[in-house]
């Protein structure tokens, strides 16, 4: 037995082995727990009053990325669906040349979303940002998460965190390096949440949404 456990060839990749399961921990326990909020139809997905979607980049033109209209699009499919019925529409704006909410709100606005039934939220800042201040800020108690698949399971679970009882439908892709950041952003939600205590870097006064 102790030749064994001395054995290079042996000791060597299950070293690798525990490691990598040690760095994939965190997205392997989201993956799990989240399974049943990830319906993987339309018509599997339940009715919710509010829809939340998570901001992604801009072009330089500041319009919507191609990456962030596929979210938006999915939006625009459960809108149309009667599976929500107001869409908040959080991400960045720290910047006057950098404003994800209005260039969602405009993408949404012209493709047939009334503007009454769109909540800019410019204090997105982090998928934890948006879940908090969709709960603390806007009131949201249930809501569709609305982000891509390699995203859903990172977004419910800090949505559930913060007290909103979650479900998430999206696009897929298949970009590499979003699923090997969701590694590490995995990590830092679980840091987030269960050592930090970390809260939304902009907070303020409560702003109800009317639902029309």
């Amino acid at each position: 037995m102790n030749k064994l456990f001395k054995n290079p060839y042996i000791i060597a990749p299950a070293a690798f082995a525990l490691l990598l399961l040690l760095l994939i921990g965190p997205t392997i326990a989201f993956n799990i727990m989240t399974k049943n909020e990830r319906p993987q139809s339309l018509s599997a997905v339940e009715t919710n009053e509010v829809g939340i979607v998570f901001g992604s980049g801009l072009r330089p033109s500041g319009e919507v990325s191609s990456f962030l209209a596929d979210r938006l699009d999915s939006a625009i499919e459960l809108y149309g669906q009667n599976k929500i019925s107001h869409i908040i529409v959080s991400g960045d704006n720290r910047t006057v040349d950098h404003n994800e909410p209005a260039a969602m709100s405009a993408y949404l606005v012209g493709s047939g979303i009334p503007l009454e039934d769109i909540t800019e939220d410019f204090g997105g800042r982090s998928t934890l940002d948006t879940c908090h201040r969709a709960h603390d800020i806007f009131g949201a108690k249930t809501a569709t998460l609305i982000t891509h698949t390699y995203h859903l399971p990172r977004a419910i679970y800090l949505c559930e965190n913060f007290g909103i009882d979650s479900i998430g439908y999206g696009p897929e892709t298949s970009r590499l390096n979003n699923n090997a950041r969701e590694v590490l952003s995995s990590w830092k939600a679980v840091f987030d949440t269960l050592i930090l205590g970390t809260q939304a870097e902009v907070l303020g006064q409560p702003e109800a949404i009317t639902i029309q």
